[in-house]
């Protein structure tokens, strides 16, 4: 699994950024939709792998940004779903792709 850095817009201000390091790709993708798309994350970059396990991972995951939103990116825990390991295979998100409704 890759790690990168990245900035994150923050309900998608560029006025409200956070800088996000060492974060995986299903991270990535988990922060697009609750932060409201593709554009949300910027500068991106690739900064190492690591020998993290899928299990692992999503545990942390879980516990930031609850069981719900991982389940629904993710599919189950018990499908044996695995995460994406590079950031490639994350497709763009739109607004159809969007499992739950973020603004309650």
């Amino acid at each position: 699994m890759n790690l990168y850095n990245c900035t994150v817009n923050l309900a998608g201000n560029v006025l409200n950024q956070v800088a996000r390091r060492e974060i995986s790709p299903a991270e990535i993708a988990v922060l697009r939709v609750l932060h409201g798309g593709d554009d949300t994350i910027i500068n991106i970059t690739k900064v190492r792998a690591t020998k993290r396990s899928h299990a692992v991972e999503r545990q942390k995951l879980e516990a930031v940004y609850g069981a719900p939103v991982v389940t629904a990116l993710f599919g189950p825990r018990a499908a044996g779903s695995k995460l994406p390991t590079e950031l490639e295979t994350i497709a763009p998100e739109t607004d159809e792709d969007v499992p739950f409704d973020v603004t309650e």
